[in-house]
């Protein structure tokens, strides 16, 4: 019996407007060792299964130029290696938990935010005692935040 949901976190990034690089790491602190790494819970119980079956990205500018992300999936916590606007990387178990990415390109802007959205097939299996899903966004252009921009990733889910 699947259950569909929709789970989401949200995150700011630092107050100041640094272009990123292809392949910089988006994150809520310019310090490796400060960075929260956003997580939601997928799972409708510890150690639960299912499959991200779109992913919609959402940031509080109405920029689109360059809006390309990719959105990292894991099921243990990563540490990120850089802070915000360095090249992403991760440690501390990141390639164990690491379910796979989906590129996201922001293209439509609503009003006072803009979003895009990217259908995927990635099966997640949780690890008990956790149900959590985390994740990390990489830019994949260069791209001008905004400052303090707020980055919202909502997670289509089926899960078991």
């Amino acid at each position: 019996m699947n259950n569909r949901a929709t789970k989401t976190v949200t995150f700011t990034r630092p107050a100041n407007t640094t272009q990123y690089a292809s392949g910089d790491l988006v994150a809520n602190n310019a310090t490796a060792a400060s960075v929260v790494v956003p997580h939601v819970a997928a799972a409708r119980f510890p150690g639960g299964n299912g499959s991200v079956v779109g992913i919609q990205l959402t940031k509080s500018s109405v920029s689109v130029t360059a809006a390309a992300f990719r959105v990292h999936l894991f099921t243990a916590a990563p540490t990120a290696g850089n802070g915000d606007n360095g090249a992403f990387s991760v440690t501390n178990g990141g390639a164990k938990g690491y379910l796979g990415h989906v590129d996201v390109t922001i293209d439509q802007v609503l009003g006072d935010a803009a979003q895009g959205r990217a259908a995927c097939a990635i099966q997640f299996d949780t690890v008990a005692p956790s149900a959590d899903l985390y994740v990390l966004l990489e830019a994949r252009d260069v791209y001008t935040p905004a400052s303090a921009e707020v980055f919202t990733v909502e997670l289509e889910l089926e899960r078991d």
